[in-house]
């Protein structure tokens, strides 16, 4: 069933889901992937394997540019992500940033 979604507009739609779920969940993994994939074992994996690919990602752009405005960074750097989620990855950045998270958050 074709829902005129592309495939890459779903993956920017659950990477914002993933990131704020993050955020609601206090920066836990655990926690963010059960709120999302629920007690479903097979889910749950997959959805943990995506969100350490995003956090990965996200560290791994952070590391490799220099950062003087985080907002215009996200802007830019994940356009395609839609904007309501833009928040979610600042506010992980911030604290990967402030030491708060470590790099290898989520391995």
């Amino acid at each position: 069933m074709n829902f005129g979604l592309h495939r890459g507009t779903v993956a920017e739609y659950l990477r914002g889901i993933c990131f704020r779920s993050l955020y609601e969940c206090n920066f836990d993994i655990d926690r963010a992937v059960l709120k999302i994939a629920g007690s479903d074992e097979e889910s749950a994996e997959k959805v943990r394997k995506k969100m350490n690919d995003y956090i990965q990602n996200l560290i791994e752009n952070l590391k490799r540019h220099q950062i003087n405005d985080l907002k215009s960074f996200i802007k830019s750097k994940y356009k395609n992500l839609p904007a309501r989620y833009h928040f979610y990855l600042e506010e992980f950045a911030r604290k990967f940033q402030n030491g708060e998270i470590k790099s290898k958050c989520g391995e």
